[in-house]
């Protein structure tokens, strides 16, 4: 029976071996594909941007209309635009399933193998493995981001705790003015401001507002809910639009923001 296992674990290690070969040709096919897709379609916006879109309507429109009713020629067309988004989503999940599979039967293979020195682990224990690595990895990122921008607001408030305290000296006296609440200062019979601190804040709070499509007041649990809503559409790993990692980051701000504020 330990003579059948060894031969069959070997057999599978064999098989495994070649699996991992098959998929990680597949993979970097897979990442060229996308990789030349994507510089195309990024060619196409560019010269649409610069004019290409003018010239198609003055002088194009009759060979437009027949690509567009060619069935091969649309869909040449649609493969461009759509391929890099959906191709990037389903390359993260081959990654992942290599993963997993390749390391599941490997470890079914040595086990065969050899018993004691390599304990059976079920595929659910390599998944749940994997799913934690990727919230562990996220919450990372997120954690190194926030600190970026707790550094940034520290930096921020220095600056403006520091033009207040010069704004101090003197024989000058400050009020509040307007419903808006900016700071004005008198000094020998003129007026000045620098309410751009608080305007900027006024401003920031309204784009966060806006950003996770929330309303003035939003408790906590609101904030939350909208927050995870927004991120899980922009993820990176989810997401693979050139504006996604710009646009998480955004929002991860803004959730930040908002939390402190309230």
């Amino acid at each position: 029976m330990n003579l059948m296992n060894k031969i069959l674990g070997k057999i599978l290690y064999i098989f495994t071996k070649a699996l991992e070969g098959i998929l990680d040709v597949a993979i970097r096919i897979l990442e060229t594909i996308i990789l030349i897709t994507k510089g195309v379609s990024s060619g196409l916006f560019l010269l649409l941007s610069m004019g290409g879109c003018l010239f198609f309507i003055l002088f194009a429109i009759p060979l437009g209309v027949r690509v567009l009713s060619n069935p091969s020629a649309l869909g040449i067309i649609l493969f461009l635009l759509f391929f890099p988004v959906l191709g990037g989503k389903f390359l993260t999940q081959l990654k992942k399933q290599k993963f997993l599979y390749t390391s599941f039967l490997f470890n079914l293979s040595n086990h065969l193998i050899n018993p004691s020195a390599y304990p059976y682990k079920s595929f659910s224990t390599y998944k749940q493995s994997y799913e934690q690595a990727e919230e562990d990895y996220r919450k990372e990122q997120e954690r190194r981001y926030y600190e970026q921008q707790q550094q940034k607001q520290r930096a921020w408030n220095e600056q403006f705790n520091q033009g207040r305290s010069q704004g101090n000296q003197g024989s000058r006296f400050y009020y509040r003015t307007g419903s808006g609440g900016q700071w004005s200062h008198h000094q020998g019979g003129s007026n000045h401001s620098f309410g751009g601190a608080q305007v900027n804040h006024q401003k920031k709070y309204k784009e966060s507002l806006d950003l996770l499509e929330v309303s003035e007041g939003a408790d906590d649990k609101q904030l939350k809910m909208a927050y995870r809503k927004k991120a899980k559409k922009y993820h990176p790993d989810i997401n693979k639009d050139s504006n996604a990692t710009r646009k998480f980051q955004e929002i991860n701000d803004a959730y930040k923001f908002l939390s402190d504020y309230s």
